[in-house]
């Protein structure tokens, strides 16, 4: 399969973005994650190379501090859309943030939600594996936003779901 000119520019814009950055959970480069969840959306029923940018790049404003702007001028309004959908707020104490991060996502158009399951399903394993005492926190969040988010793709939205009623937390 061909990569497009939107997507590849997105990988070389966020590798770069996410140089020297590593993974919370189990190491490794950070770029691998936004990697495997741009792969996990073109597993959707029907995705686009918007979606498959925004996937690469959802991090960026949040960990790298891009503005939206830049993300409009590089990558054009609809991508830098999807990316603000996807971007957490960091203010405030972590019930308040997931609180507000469900109604934000819950009023995200399908493509952000399908994004938003995506990047679910990548962080669960590396959560329950490496941080056992957090993964419950973690899993209970996760369900509530998926119970906030139906619209995304229904197969891969019930991967999740089925990840988190199904994750063995070690203690």
């Amino acid at each position: 399969m061909t990569i497009s000119v939107l997507v590849f520019n997105a990988k070389v814009f966020a590798t770069l973005k996410h140089e020297g950055q590593m993974r919370k959970y189990g190491g490794g480069p950070y770029i691998e994650h936004p990697r495997r969840v741009a792969a996990l959306v073109q597993t959707a029923t029907i995705w686009t190379d918007d979606m498959v940018a925004a996937a690469l790049l959802h991090d960026v404003i949040e960990d790298c501090g891009v503005i939206r702007e830049e993300l409009v001028e590089r990558f054009g309004e609809h991508v830098a859309e999807l990316v603000v959908w996807l971007t957490n707020d960091k203010d405030g104490i972590r019930r308040e943030r997931k609180a507000r991060e469900c109604d934000r996502l819950s009023r995200a158009p399908r493509a952000a939600q399908t994004i938003k399951v995506c990047d679910i399903i990548d962080n669960i394993p590396d959560v329950v594996v490496n941080d056992p005492k957090f993964a419950p926190t973690f899993l209970a969040e996760k369900k509530t936003l998926l119970l906030a988010i139906p619209d995304a793709d229904s197969a891969l939205w019930r991967r999740a779901y089925g990840m988190i009623l199904t994750a063995q937390v070690k203690t």
